[in-house]
């Protein structure tokens, strides 16, 4: 029997994958929900869905690239010692509300930065985009104003 699954599998498969399994085991993955028989208007409605999806990951990613190309540099500002060491290291979720406040959501999971910067000047961080490439951003930590 092949059956679409509407849920990843363990040692089956992932979502919207077409599999053949035992009549019994397909019969049981239907009845529970997680899959649907596998006919020719439902393989065209999983395709048909792809393509949205693929399309929406395209222009999410153009949109998300345009955004922080309109970034130069990002500054970020940290508390100092008299030495300009920081007072708390920089990590991901600083950048996150950084770009947040210039009006870029991205999530601090899609960010990755060396471990906690501890001074200041200017750094590199990758953000994972959502069609998986790469995009290097240039920020720089100054000190606040106080």
């Amino acid at each position: 029997m092949e059956i679409i699954l509407k849920e990843p599998i363990k040692k089956l498969g992932y979502k919207n994958d077409v599999v053949s399994v035992a009549d019994g085991y397909g019969q049981f993955l239907i009845k529970s929900g997680k899959a649907i028989i596998a006919t020719k208007a439902n393989k065209k409605q999983i395709e048909a869905q792809a393509k949205i999806s693929e399309q929406s990951i395209k222009e999410g990613t153009q949109k998300l690239k345009k955004q922080l190309d309109s970034i130069k540099v990002l500054k970020i500002e940290a508390k100092v010692n008299e030495k300009n060491h920081l007072f708390e290291a920089i990590h991901s979720t600083a950048i996150k509300n950084s770009l947040s406040d210039a009006g870029v959501i991205v999530s601090d999971e899609n960010i990755k930065i060396d471990d906690g910067i501890k001074e200041l000047g200017i750094f590199e961080a990758v953000i994972k985009l959502p069609d998986s490439s790469e995009y290097k951003l240039k920020f720089e930590v100054i000190a606040t104003k106080e």
